[in-house]
């Protein structure tokens, strides 16, 4: 609120640049409950790190009543809820993730590979998309600064495969505790 008071001391007609704070705000919500029926977009909301806060939801909510948008409250509440499933299934796979061994990480990025590489003079695996960004800036390999381009490098298939199966193997584990874990609470709650 502040923040707008501050601003209201730069402008002082603000009708006179058509500046319609509530209008912003219904067609962002029309906006979000038009695209909320799209994985891919519940996706990419719940996984922007600099704007998303299931708080703001309910912020928009309390809004919409005052500016008179309560009819979108509903379809933005669906919306919510799947954005909150969104983060909380990137949580538990970030939580996977954090875990995996040395030998499929990214030894520049520290990251858990996708797509592995394998540099053809240095011999190092890295992942496909660190070495692409790296080759934009320095046509060389990091590691021994021989010369390199992106059709030289050579996937690493097996090293691939076994990550993926690292992935199924952890994520089958984490839903087999959560599955005990649930049905050990559903009978807690059934003692009386």
């Amino acid at each position: 609120m502040e923040e707008w008071m501050h601003f209201k001391g730069y402008v002082k007609d603000l009708a006179e640049y058509e500046f319609k704070p509530a209008n912003i705000v219904l067609d962002i919500c029309q906006i979000y409950t038009h695209l909320g029926s799209s994985d891919a977009f519940c996706l990419a909301v719940s996984q922007d790190g600099r704007s998303y806060s299931p708080q703001l939801f309910s912020l928009a909510e309390d809004v919409l009543l005052r500016i008179g948008g309560g009819g979108l409250i509903v379809e933005l509440q669906n919306v919510a809820t799947r954005v909150a499933k969104f983060a909380s299934q990137q949580k538990c796979q970030e939580e996977i993730l954090s875990e995996a061994p040395e030998e499929f990480l990214d030894p520049i990025m520290s990251t858990l590979m996708a797509d592995p590489v394998i540099l053809p003079s240095s011999r190092t695996i890295l992942d496909r998309s660190t070495i692409a960004r790296h080759l934009l800036s320095d046509q060389t390999d990091p590691f021994n600064r021989s010369p390199l381009t992106m059709d030289m490098v050579k996937p690493a298939d097996e090293l691939r495969q076994r990550i993926e199966a690292w992935i199924k193997e952890k994520t089958s584990e984490r839903a087999a505790q959560e599955g005990s874990s649930s049905s050990s609470k559903d009978e807690e709650m059934k003692i009386p």
